[in-house]
């Protein structure tokens, strides 16, 4: 990881964001930066970020263009509110006090890819958003300012019990969502 780090910063790049797994048992696939990047004697030549890979892990190996079963779930990407809150208090005790966290205003920034999965594990819009609320909150009581919360768009969805979205920004507002991206 340092030579990679080096790299990177030899070269211009000053952050690196992480696909960050965390599902109802725990963490998954975060030795890469924990044992990685973290551990690196130069890690202070970039910073970094998370993504929340919070999507369904399926078994897609081996699966070709031309197959035709459906790929087993191994693990489900909806969280509980319980499994909320303990990602929470991973992501400020474990990353954002990091001083290589990165900031986007002075803001740790935290993305999240299925802003949907997690709006169907927590139960609605109106239990999300105070959810989120409780992340914004717990990062300013632990004295690190505000959270500059991202979610990767990569498609509309529908909600269950719902036939369309009449206006997706309208959505991201009532989440309290800063800024969006898209994936790859």
């Amino acid at each position: 990881m340092a030579r990679k780090i080096a790299a990177a910063a030899d070269h211009g790049i000053d952050a690196f964001i992480f696909d960050w797994y965390w599902y109802d048992d725990g963490p998954f696939l975060e030795r890469s930066l924990d044992e990685g990047f973290l551990n690196a004697p130069n890690n202070d030549r970039l910073k970094f970020g998370l993504m929340w890979a919070n999507h369904d892990w399926v078994d897609i190996h081996p699966i070709g263009l031309s197959t035709v079963r459906k790929p087993p779930l191994l693990y489900g990407g909806r969280v509980t509110r319980e499994t909320f809150d303990r990602v929470v208090e991973q992501v400020i005790e474990r990353y954002f006090r990091h001083p290589a966290y990165w900031l986007v205003d002075g803001c740790p920034y935290f993305s999240i890819y299925e802003l949907m999965r997690l709006v169907q594990g927590l139960g609605g819009i109106d239990a999300t958003r105070e959810a989120l609320d409780g992340l914004r909150q717990r990062t300013r009581a632990a004295g690190l300012g505000e959270v500059h919360l991202n979610a990767v768009v990569w498609g509309v969805q529908v909600l269950p019990g719902e036939t369309a979205i009449k206006d997706p920004n309208e959505m991201l507002e009532r989440l309290g969502v800063d800024s969006v991206t898209s994936y790859v």
